[in-house]
């Protein structure tokens, strides 16, 4: 169940994570999961919980990027210019 996964590690690292947004900073939740039943809606209506900060979607200051793959987890706070695009890099290269 997700409450339970929540109040686990992704809790603490999401909790911690809150430090590196500032007041004003935007936000926008990615989830990216492979191998794992827990409903992206789930992970993004409670990690939001945490986050007091404004969401947008299109121009966000910030992205919180959440990578499940099975029973592993991890968080990001990114700038979108710091996220990798394979579409992005073969613009560049050609």
């Amino acid at each position: 169940m997700f409450v339970y996964f929540l109040s686990g590690p992704l809790r603490n690292m999401t909790e911690n994570a809150i430090y590196s947004i500032q007041k004003n900073d935007s936000y926008r939740i990615t989830v990216e999961k492979r191998n794992t039943s827990i409903s992206t809606n789930e992970i993004i209506t409670e990690v939001a919980k945490i986050f007091p900060n404004e969401v947008s979607l299109n121009k966000p200051d910030l992205i919180v990027l959440i990578e499940i793959l099975g029973d592993k987890t991890g968080i990001s706070i990114l700038k979108d210019s710091e996220l990798f695009s394979l579409d992005k890099s073969k613009r560049i290269s050609d």
